[in-house]
């Protein structure tokens, strides 16, 4: 139900046992002192039902944060600190996600000064070995998995397991087991190109449908069977591969586990790729905005009902953006 780090990862730097408790090359630097400047002292994941961690959930990941107790002297006293949390499916893999970021305050005072950041995310469908990141400094106002431009900057990663019978039975295994009722194995189908829908499509009833990775990846030009929309809606024909916005895979699959139906939740994930540069003529601190919609009779196809919208920083290369609906 949760993974803690207690305080093994306490401390910035040569204070920090084991530093730079990474799962990669990044790594900490900072010039300052132990409690009386930025460090990450402790790291949790929880699930917020109290079950195990599985695909699906909801979790919670708390960190327990030094801020500086004094910014005299800096180089930009004024600055703010910025924790930036970041997650994957995948530990392997070290293909993070952005999940929030969390704005603290300086206070210049003579008093330590610690703090909890935390931050909300649900597990996504990946390996068995899942990891969640924590990046921290003054004046890191960059949302980047790693990147440094000042010199009081810590991040850690903390690795967790999430059970591989949850990650094939999402939510209905643990369902099963604590209450006896035997479980079936659910259907899990990859989507193939419908020519009478000119869409992906699952033609079989089950628990999960998946795009995979490569059937709708990319945009315009670079996407197979573009614009893989059944209606007259197109993709924008600007932007070049995967360096621009492009959805690269969608998968829907039901809350409880069992059998998509009708009135049972359904949870859609969407991986998406991000410009990696922004040279236009928008603002740069604008966010890229996701819009979820679900359709319940296809024939109907434009009577569309909205559910929720996501947003994202531009300057993340890859997220995926989640929301649950009723079907």
């Amino acid at each position: 139900t949760a993974c803690d780090t207690v305080f093994e990862i306490a401390g910035v730097g040569d204070s920090e046992s084991n530093a730079p408790n990474t799962i990669d090359s990044c790594e900490d630097y900072s010039i300052g002192t132990h409690r009386k400047d930025e460090s990450i002292e402790r790291m949790r994941v929880r699930s917020l039902d109290d079950g195990p961690l599985a695909v699906g959930k909801e979790v919670l990941v708390e960190t327990i944060v030094y801020r500086a107790v004094n910014t005299t002297g800096r180089d930009d006293p004024n600055a703010q600190t910025m924790g930036h949390f970041f997650y994957t499916s995948d530990a392997h893999s070290r293909d993070w996600s952005y999940v929030n970021t969390t704005i603290v305050q300086v206070e210049n005072t003579a008093t330590v000064s610690q703090l909890v950041l935390s931050a909300t995310f649900v597990l996504q469908p990946g390996n068995g070995t899942q990891a969640v990141r924590l990046s921290y400094g003054y004046g890191e106002y960059a949302i980047h998995n790693c990147h440094r431009i000042g010199s009081y900057f810590d991040v850690d990663d903390l690795v967790f397991e999430v059970d591989h019978d949850l990650i094939r039975y999402p939510g209905f295994t643990y369902f099963a087991t604590a209450y006896g009722i035997p479980s079936t194995p659910p259907v899990w189908n990859t989507a193939t190109y419908s020519s009478d829908y000119r869409v992906p499509r699952c033609k079989e009833y089950g628990t999960r449908c998946d795009t995979g990775s490569s059937l709708i990846a990319g945009s315009g030009d670079f996407e197979s069977n573009s614009p893989n929309s059944f209606t007259t809606c197109a993709d924008t024909p600007t932007g070049t591969g995967q360096r621009y916005e492009s959805i690269d895979r969608i998968r829907v699959f039901s809350v409880n586990g069992e059998y998509m139906t009708s009135g049972s939740w359904a949870q859609i994930f969407a991986n998406v790729r991000l410009p990696t540069e922004i040279n236009r003529t928008i603002a740069e601190d604008y966010y890229h905005i996701a819009h979820f919609y679900h359709l319940s009779f296809v024939s109907g196809h434009n009577h569309w009902n909205y559910i929720t919208s996501r947003f994202a920083k531009p300057d993340v290369e890859a997220a995926y953006f989640t929301a649950k609906f009723i079907l």
